[in-house]
């Protein structure tokens, strides 16, 4: 009986032969499986980084326009309290018209008596005209109580407007300041205002519009009408209280010229305004540099190491059969994402003329493109007009 020996298959694996090796498939699958891994992976880092970009550079950009904004309103309100003030001693220059208006009523009434009186029969005319003669030394001093209020009053505007005009834009970039650390840390580091001519464009006048402002209703409208009207109303009570026993019907009689008389006051008084209020300076034009506001804002991008978020050793732009990064322009492109910048401005909000400016409380801000202030110097000017293009918002 022949006994035959059956073979049994290899094991797989087992054929170590060369060929056997290269036709060998086991593992395949996971060798393409680490491949994707590894690329899903990186994709969703990619994914991620540029989340944390995207938000790093609008939330740096959002402190920048809030910055910015906060300092153009800084400076609108300045300009408004200026404003303010002119208004507010234009009010009391009203008092010395009134004054001066009451003299010339005193004066009238004078002369109103003495056209009648006469020897024998006007003897009552003659008493009066002399007591109005006695009141006009009281009317007088009238005038120059009212020049010290006036005086008196222009000490704390101008005191007021001097100190607006030469600390508002320190006080807007401290705000900023404030603002930026307060609000937008992180990722803002170093928050930073910027008002170049530091103080507000304006300056004391020295031949102020007053009377337009006061009594010419024609001129501009609805606050001279009433001031007129009012201005008009007190002399003539002015005048009845420094007559007293004298006469009233010779008052009475020449009453009604107050409304011309206050003119004739205004111009003679309106001297006396002089410098105590202010202008916009003639120099400075609506949307110029005397009226931008500026900020930079400089922060940390939010892919560094640790809680720390440190910015010395992490992922960064390399280059070949180098140990440092990979530098120039992709270096530069990456110290750039630290910053941002934005621009606003305070305008006045209206179409009157050039000397309403300071007399309206119209002066409000809004947003600008940001525009590199242009200083001329040995060096010439430090920004160009490349960089300012490279800057769309």
């Amino acid at each position: 009986m022949q006994l035959v020996h059956v073979m049994e298959p290899p094991e797989p694996g087992d054929d170590r032969s060369p060929g056997a090796v290269l036709r060998n498939e086991n593992g395949a699958m996971l060798i393409v499986g680490i491949f994707m891994v590894m690329f899903i992976a990186a994709m969703l880092y990619y994914v991620v980084g540029i989340g944390d970009t995207v938000t790093y550079r609008e939330r740096m950009q959002d402190a920048a326009d809030a910055g910015a904004m906060t300092g153009a309103i800084f400076m609108a309100r300045g300009m408004n309290i200026i404003t303010l003030m002119n208004l507010t001693l234009a009010s009391v220059f009203g008092v010395l018209i009134a004054a001066q208006t009451a003299f010339f009523l005193i004066l009238a009434a004078m002369g109103n008596a003495s056209s009648k009186c006469s020897f024998p029969w006007g003897i009552p005319h003659c008493i009066a005209a002399i007591c109005f003669a006695l009141m006009l030394p009281e009317a007088c001093n009238k005038i120059d109580e009212a020049k010290g209020i006036v005086d008196d009053a222009a000490d704390v505007t101008t005191g007021v407007q001097e100190s607006v005009r030469n600390n508002m834009g320190y006080a807007a970039i401290a705000v900023v300041g404030k603002l930026g650390m307060d609000h937008y840390d992180p990722p803002v580091t170093i928050p930073l205002g910027a008002y170049t001519p530091m103080d507000l464009p304006v300056q004391p006048d020295p031949s102020p519009p007053i009377c337009e402002r006061t009594i010419l209703p024609w001129e501009k409208g609805g606050f001279p009408l009433m001031s007129w009207i009012f201005t008009s109303m007190n002399s003539q009570d002015l005048a009845d209280d420094i007559a007293g026993s004298c006469g009233s019907s010779y008052l009475n009689a020449v009453e009604g010229s107050a409304f011309f008389l206050t003119w004739v006051s205004c111009w003679m008084q309106e001297g006396h305004a002089s410098n105590k209020l202010y202008r916009v300076n003639p120099d400075a034009n609506l949307g110029d540099e005397n009226f931008q506001f500026h900020t930079l804002m400089t922060g940390e991008p939010p892919y560094g190491l640790g809680d720390e978020n440190e910015h010395t050793e992490r992922v960064s732009v390399g280059a070949w059969d180098r140990e440092e990064d990979g530098g120039g322009f992709w270096g530069t492109l990456a110290e750039l994402s630290r910053f941002s910048v934005a621009q606003a401005e305070f305008l006045w909000d209206d179409d009157g003329d050039r000397e309403d400016y300071l007399w309206e409380l119209k002066w409000r801000a809004r947003l600008r493109r940001f525009r590199c202030t242009q200083v001329s110097g040995p060096f010439g000017s430090i920004c160009s007009d490349r960089l300012d293009n490279a800057f769309l918002h």
